[in-house]
């Protein structure tokens, strides 16, 4: 697994709160391990084997996701105290944007204006269609019905079309599956958008980027008006 970029740990629970950083996420025999450094001075003293709330911050959107770990470690140098706190199965995918996260910044598209989406596998007769769940400039998130799985799994590549909103063309990408997971009634597919590596200046990779520029400062000024209202 990768690290999380720029995202901040707190544990609430403790008078004061603490700050700290994580430096490393790994899959262990017993779980899923985030190992998060604090400050020595002002560092929580959380004792091993105890569960701990920690507070991710989302700092492209201000989303703070909540979650429970056990500490499974704890170490201290003259000027650091680290943790590890070990997740089950079940709380890593609910943090799995922030534990694995993507090379790219995600949107999600307006509800009022969904992103249609069509699969098509080549050589193969027929095609899936749907809309995007999430996009980034490098690849999109789709919910695709679950009987589709079975024929599915045995592909890696993919042709995917998809219809921007107030774009009249739609942009076309051979695409490769990166991965797939159980979803609420659908298997949630995360699709890059070419297998090869496009220009920055190809127009339909302008195209996406414009699209999540917008939908980010979108998602930003939301963000601001709920914590100017909270």
């Amino acid at each position: 697994m990768s690290s999380p970029i720029n995202v901040s740990v707190t544990v609430p629970s403790l008078p004061g709160s603490s700050q700290g950083s994580v430096s490393g996420v790994w899959h262990a025999i017993d779980g899923v391990r985030v190992e998060v450094h604090f400050p020595i001075q002002g560092a929580p003293l959380l004792p091993v084997g105890r569960a701990g709330e920690l507070r991710f911050s989302r700092p492209e959107t201000g989303e703070i996701v909540s979650a429970l770990g056990k500490v499974a470690f704890r170490g201290d140098t003259d000027s650091v105290r680290s943790f590890h706190f070990l997740f089950g199965e079940r709380t890593r995918q609910s943090l799995a944007s922030l534990l694995e996260p993507r090379r790219a910044f995600r949107v999600h598209p307006d509800p009022d204006e969904p992103v249609a989406v069509t699969i098509t596998v080549p050589g193969v007769p027929g095609a899936i269609i749907g809309a995007a769940r999430d996009i980034s400039k490098s690849g999109l998130g789709i919910d695709i019905p679950w009987e589709h799985e079975a024929s599915l799994s045995k592909q890696d590549v993919v042709e995917l079309r998809m219809r921007l909103p107030g774009h009249a063309n739609e942009l076309i990408f051979t695409s490769r599956i990166r991965n797939r997971s159980l979803g609420a009634g659908a298997i949630n597919y995360g699709i890059e958008f070419s297998v090869g590596m496009l220009a920055e200046d190809d127009p339909q990779m302008i195209a996406v980027g414009e699209y999540v520029a917008q939908r980010s400062t979108v998602a930003k000024r939301a963000a601001a008006a709920g914590r100017m209202s909270a």
